[in-house]
């Protein structure tokens, strides 16, 4: 008997982001991807995007958001994440306001159809998503 409290081999899904074998030996624990309800690539999508304004997920399945808010040599950097209006994510950048240069970045998963939003302190943004 294992000395593990995992399976030896079971199959994982994780509400469609993540399918694959868990194994373990007892001591070790081995994830083995066989699959991926993750397929898809980056969007650029700070073009559709605005500062606090929140958006609905109408994919067929999770989206990975990735946030980072820079420096504008005045104020510190900050980024705060939401979703269905629960902040799950927060990052504040460090330094001494004007002569560091600092970036605050979250990433979050959204299920489908709930809301996400982000909100930062200087709007020099990166947004991108991935699905």
């Amino acid at each position: 008997m294992s000395k593990s409290f995992f399976y030896k081999e079971k199959i994982i899904p994780l509400d469609g982001l993540l399918r694959g074998i868990c194994q373990s030996d007892g001591i070790n624990l081995v994830w083995k991807k066989v699959g991926s309800g993750f397929d898809g690539q980056w969007h650029n999508a700070l073009p559709t995007r605005a500062n606090g304004v929140t958006y609905t997920n109408d994919k067929s399945k999770p989206i990975f958001v990735s946030v980072a808010d820079g420096s504008n040599g005045y104020n510190y950097s900050c980024v705060f994440g939401y979703v269905d209006g629960v902040q799950i994510a927060a990052q504040r950048g460090l330094g001494d306001m004007k002569n560091t240069v600092n970036q605050a970045s979250i990433m979050f998963i959204v299920p489908t159809g709930s809301t996400y939003s982000a909100s930062f302190c200087t709007g020099r943004v990166i947004w991108q998503e991935f699905w």
